[in-house]
């Protein structure tokens, strides 16, 4: 994920495919880490300061997705959509 547009869509995705294999992601430090993997850009710049000796400082997937959200979510979201129909 690159952009900011992306981001819901990507979140989505993240969640379902996290919670569709748990054996593949047996903790949250699995669960960050895969999710890291697929950022790039301003995405991964803000990200990246939390990555230390190889480990995300989230204690869980909701904080990273919060710090997502609140870096390049739509303010207005419900707006948006409203909009949008």
């Amino acid at each position: 994920m690159g952009t900011p547009a992306a981001l819901r869509p990507f979140l989505t995705n993240l969640r379902v495919e996290i919670a569709g294999i748990p054996t593949r992601f047996p903790d949250i430090q699995h669960q960050l880490r895969y999710a890291f993997g697929f950022l790039k850009g301003d995405v991964y710049a803000t990200i990246e300061p939390h990555l230390v000796n190889d480990r995300l400082n989230f204690t869980t997937l909701e904080e990273f997705t919060q710090v997502l959200q609140m870096a390049f979510g739509d303010p207005g979201e419900v707006r948006t959509a409203v909009l949008e129909l």
